[in-house]
């Protein structure tokens, strides 16, 4: 395996991402190198709560004889301890996501990054070539339908005659409809641009809400940073603002085909595996 490859580049990291790379590594098993490793879920979004754990998304690479064999899996998820899992990500299936445009690298590539190699970048330039918007988006609005189906506790309440309704959650999944509902508003105002993680940098560039609705999400942001847990009433104003954004489609002018063919860019990621373990198609 090329060394040059896979040796990290050149990545400051604070005390306590720095640790958490460490462990990360203390997860490999035999034969296993990392070439790419993330942050991802709420700290990522910048709606962690005291005692959030850590999510992280990573990509790894085999030894060539595992690769011959078959023996790798696709995904491996890890538990390093209750504050710390994740996904490794084996590279020809982060290849195979990148062209397709999975969710999965979206959220790995956008994250808080703890390393990076060459042979990681040679996927992140494939993914950024591969994207497609539409898949972003359709993935965004089946998330936000589904929280919004399943998430919600209706109630009534039989008042002086009078039913009363009443629709309850809890601030984290409040939170997180209003998070996935701000992306589609950011695809929506920002064609061709794909969104960051942190909720702060999308609410800076949404420009399609109010500014009563920013005020409404910024304080559920900040309370379910304090208490995730709490309850959360989903006003008639809340359910306006994410019934909006599952109507949203996306403009015509949006990107949704790749800037190259697929075969051309499986040819690239075969290329790029490849050039793990051989200086040149000579060596081949």
């Amino acid at each position: 395996m090329r060394e040059d490859k896979i040796a990290p580049l050149v990545q400051e990291l604070n005390e306590h991402h720095a640790d958490i790379l460490k462990n990360v590594t203390t997860m490999l098993k035999p034969g296993q190198r990392l070439i790419y490793a993330a942050i991802i879920g709420s700290h990522a979004k910048n709606m962690n709560s005291p005692g959030s754990d850590f999510d992280c998304k990573c990509i790894i690479v085999h030894e060539e004889r595992d690769y011959m064999l078959q023996k790798v899996k696709e995904n491996r998820n890890f538990e390093y301890d209750e504050m710390l899992e994740g996904t490794f990500i084996d590279i020809l299936t982060a290849c195979k996501y990148a062209i397709a445009s999975n969710p999965q690298l979206y959220e790995a590539f956008e994250g808080i990054v703890l390393l990076e190699t060459r042979a990681s970048s040679d996927i992140k330039a494939l993914y950024h070539k591969a994207f497609n918007f539409e898949v972003l988006h359709h993935s965004l609005s089946g998330m936000l339908y589904n929280r919004k189906k399943k998430k919600r506790l209706l109630l009534l309440d039989d008042k002086r005659n009078k039913t009363i309704q009443k629709i309850r959650t809890t601030r984290k999944n409040a939170a997180e409809e209003a998070y996935l509902a701000l992306k589609i508003f950011y695809m929506h105002d920002n064609m061709n641009s794909i969104p960051p993680l942190d909720v702060l940098n999308i609410l800076m560039d949404v420009n399609s809400i109010t500014e009563e609705q920013r005020h409404m999400i910024t304080v559920l942001i900040q309370n379910r940073k304090a208490d995730k847990c709490a309850e959360y009433t989903i006003s008639p104003e809340f359910q306006i603002f994410v019934n909006k954004a599952l109507d949203m489609k996306l403009g015509t002018q949006v990107s949704s085909k790749k800037n190259c063919s697929t075969h051309t860019l499986q040819l690239e990621a075969e290329k790029n595996f490849l050039s793990l373990f051989y200086n040149s198609s000579c060596d081949l």
